[in-house]
């Protein structure tokens, strides 16, 4: 049985699944993926620190962009590391997202390895 739980959140179908598929290759977890953003609010209104890990979210996506999701995480007092990522790195929107506790803002392509390292490092520190 999976130690870990990550969310992914992204609108796009194959950055979706490239995600889903490394995480659940490199890690020992169970990757929660969600297509649309209010379904992630719904989920993450239920989630706590005890039944997720990591986040990982799109910033650009129709209905709540990442941001939104991160201010509603930091609303409900979820610690839960959050990671954005984006096609259209935008530097207010890295500004805002360090300055809400995202612990790290990857630009699309992402690349791999280091996404794998970050979180690599964030599942040990929890531990």
């Amino acid at each position: 049985m999976p130690s870990n739980t990550i969310a992914v959140i992204d609108d796009d179908p194959v950055a979706m699944e490239i995600l889903c598929r490394t995480l659940e290759k490199f890690f020992d977890a169970t990757v929660l993926a969600f297509p649309d953003s209010r379904q992630a609010r719904d989920f993450l209104m239920q989630a706590t620190s005890r039944s997720l890990d990591v986040i990982i979210s799109d910033q650009n996506m129709p209905h709540l962009n990442g941001l939104s999701l991160l201010q509603f995480c930091r609303a409900q007092e979820l610690s839960i590391p959050f990671i954005m990522v984006t096609a259209d790195a935008l530097r207010d929107d890295v500004l805002a997202a360090r300055a809400l506790g995202a612990v790290a803002f990857f630009a699309k392509p992402v690349v791999l390895p280091d996404l794998i390292e970050k979180i690599r490092g964030l599942l040990e520190t929890k531990m």
